[in-house]
């Protein structure tokens, strides 16, 4: 039996190879939560930055309330990942444990190594863009360490 094969022989995809040791139906509830907060987090906030970024009159009062709405989804989003994180089992707790590891350090170092490449003529690059790389080195270090551990 291969990775893509499931018990009975059924071909699997390849999320549900790699997703196979992610826990309970409880785990996966708990992470799809997390996974639709997250998503709707990012809605909210492109809508947010292209309402801020119009040319559409509002009040500052509204201004402040568009600019804070992303922040309750966020927020959310971290709550979902804690009550994910907390339910889950020992061995889905290091899984997450190592991709964050993964994720911050290689972060940290791309973060830190890059402003010496910006001293050397490198382009800037602005904070948005160091949080994208933080998110997908997060999501490559929760692939690696899921498929380490397969």
């Amino acid at each position: 039996m291969n990775d893509f094969e499931g018990v009975g022989g059924e071909r699997r995809s390849f999320w549900q190879a790699l997703s196979a040791c992610s826990g309970t139906v409880k785990d996966r509830k708990n992470q799809y939560r997390f996974v639709a907060w997250t998503l709707a987090w990012g809605i909210v906030f492109t809508a947010m930055s292209q309402l801020l970024k119009s040319d559409y009159a509002m009040s500052s009062e509204l201004a402040w309330l568009a600019a804070a709405v992303p922040m309750v989804f966020g927020g959310m989003a971290v709550l979902a990942y804690l009550r994910f994180l907390r339910s889950a089992d020992e061995f889905l707790q290091k899984l997450q444990f190592e991709g964050l590891a993964i994720g911050f350090g290689f972060s940290i170092i791309f973060a830190l190594g890059y402003q010496l490449f910006e001293l050397v003529g490198a382009p800037i690059i602005r904070t948005d863009d160091f949080l994208l790389v933080m998110m997908v080195s997060w999501m490559f270090g929760q692939t690696y360490t899921i498929w380490k551990y397969r």
